[in-house]
Formats: structure tokens, sequence, C-alpha cells
């Protein structure tokens, strides 16, 4: 099977966002530069009571429909705050199948721990989906406390977008 993700005819689209102090890591490409020690991502803080909240989201889209049999992704979060703390982070992965956007893939985690501890995700997923022409990785953190040291941080990285087509060869000898 091939990782169609890195291929030059498809059009990346990374973003990144928090309500607080903005620190950035990387620029794009190293969701998709097949090293699974490279990534993309941020980090909010919030000083103060209160919270932050931080969102990446790692898009890739091409325009000739492929059968996906495959996709992997690795990520990372961790938090760390204050008193009374509470927290929460997810991971969606979407596949835009027959031009919708279909959720194919979820994970979420929430605690009251003032320093949790970091969850790095690297997850395979198997299957057979259509006509597909994207895939979408979304991840979200949030971090809340009040009291004690008054400041709240989530890291969101994105080490890792792929997904995987069979090839197929035609009778004029032009492999796709």
């Amino acid at each position: 099977m091939v990782n169609i993700v890195p291929k030059s005819w498809v059009t990346h689209t990374p973003s990144r966002s928090t309500d607080g102090a903005e620190t950035d890591y990387g620029s794009g490409p190293e969701t998709y530069d097949e090293d699974f020690g490279t990534y993309y991502g941020l980090e909010g803080h919030h000083s103060g009571d209160g919270s932050v909240t931080v969102n990446l989201t790692d898009e890739h889209t091409w325009t000739d429909p492929r059968t996906i049999y495959r996709f992997r992704i690795k990520s990372y979060w961790d938090a760390s705050m204050g008193n009374y703390p509470s927290w929460n982070w997810s991971i969606k992965v979407y596949l835009r199948e027959s031009g919708t956007w279909t959720e194919e893939y979820s994970l979420t985690g929430s605690g009251a721990a003032a320093d949790p501890a970091p969850i790095t995700t690297d997850q395979t997923v198997d299957g057979e989906w259509a006509d597909v022409t994207g895939i979408k990785v979304v991840l979200y953190g949030y971090a809340y406390s009040y009291e004690g040291d008054r400041n709240q941080y989530t890291w969101l990285y994105m080490y890792e977008t792929e997904a995987f087509y069979k090839k197929s060869k035609s009778y004029s000898g032009v492999v796709t």
C-alpha cells in the first residue's frame, strides 16, 4: 500500500489556535514527512484563575478519489495547572468521502489531576473507505484551575498523518 498524504499533488492545510498565550512548534510539513519524530504543534498558556483551550487541525486533500484501506495518526497531548484542576482532550479523524467529511475515529480523555500524564496516540485503523478525497485530524485540549500557581498550560502536537491506498496497474503501463 502507498501513503497518499506526502504526494506532491496533495494540498496540505494545517492550522492551530489558542485563547491564551501561544508558542508554536513546526510549520506544517512535519505532519506528512513520514518521520514520526518531528511534529507540528502549539502550547497554550493562561496566567491567573481560569482556563486555556487549544485547537489543532491537520487537513490533507486531493482531487482524484481513492479507496483508502488504512489510516495512521500519531499525536500528543499534555497539560499542567494549579489547584482545583480539570482538563479534557480529544482527537477526531475525518475522511472526505464523496465530498462530505465523515468522522471515522475518535478518542477522548478527561480528568482532575493538576499534572496529568501525557497522552501519546499512535493509532492505525484498517477498513475500506471508497471515493475518498481527503483526511483531516482535529485535536482539542483544555485546562482549567483556580488558586495555587494560577497558571494553565496545554500542549498539542501532531507527529504524522497517513492514509493508504493500493497501487493499480493499467494496461497502458501507467501505474497510479
